[in-house]
C-alpha cells in the first residue's frame, strides 16, 4: 500500500517542501513532524542558493508562505544544512512505526536535482514491515 501516490500530483504537489508544509497527510504520519520540516527547510536554503531572485523562486516561496503558517514563520530563523543526516520516523497506518536512512544523490549533469532513497535502518524492524507491503509475485501460467 503506497501512503501517498505522487503520481497524481502536480509538479508543486510533489515538491517535498510543498507537501510537508501545508499538505496534512505528511503532519499525520511524521513522528516528529517540526523537527522535519525545520531540517527540510534548513536543506532547501542551503540548495536553493543559487536561484535566488529566480521568478520561479519567488513565486514559489511567497506561495508556501501563504498556504503555510510554519513556513511563514520558520523562513526567517536563516537556518542552513548541507546533508540530511537524521533517520526518518514515519507511522504507517498498516504495519506502524517505520525508521529509514536517507542517503542523497547528486544528478551530474543536472546539479539542482538531487534524488533521496529512504531505506530501512537495521535493527528497527522496519525491512520485515516493508516486506509485508510489498505485492506478492503473481503466479506464472507458464510451465
Amino acid at each position: 500500500m503506497m501512503l501517498v501516490d505522487f503520481s497524481v500530483m502536480t509538479a508543486r504537489e510533489g515538491n517535498l517542501l510543498w507537501f510537508l508544509f501545508p499538505d496534512p497527510r505528511h503532519r499525520a504520519r511524521a513522528l516528529e513532524w517540526e523537527r522535519e520540516a525545520v531540517r527540510f527547510l534548513a536543506l532547501f536554503r542551503a540548495r536553493s542558493q543559487r536561484s535566488i531572485g529566480d521568478p520561479w523562486l519567488t513565486a514559489f516561496i511567497h506561495d508556501l508562505e501563504q498556504a503555510s503558517p510554519a513556513f511563514r514563520e520558520w523562513l526567517p530563523r536563516q537556518q542552513i544544512q548541507g546533508v540530511q543526516t537524521d533517520h526518518k520516523h514515519l507511522i504507517h497506518p498498516l504495519v506502524g512505526r517505520l525508521v529509514l536512512q536517507a542517503r542523497t544523490f547528486q544528478v551530474a549533469d543536472h546539479p539542482d536535482v538531487q534524488m533521496i532513497v529512504y531505506t530501512p535502518v537495521c535493527g528497527t524492524g522496519t525491512a520485515a514491515k516493508l516486506a509485508l507491503l510489498s505485492p506478492s509475485p503473481k503466479p506464472s501460467n507458464h510451465p
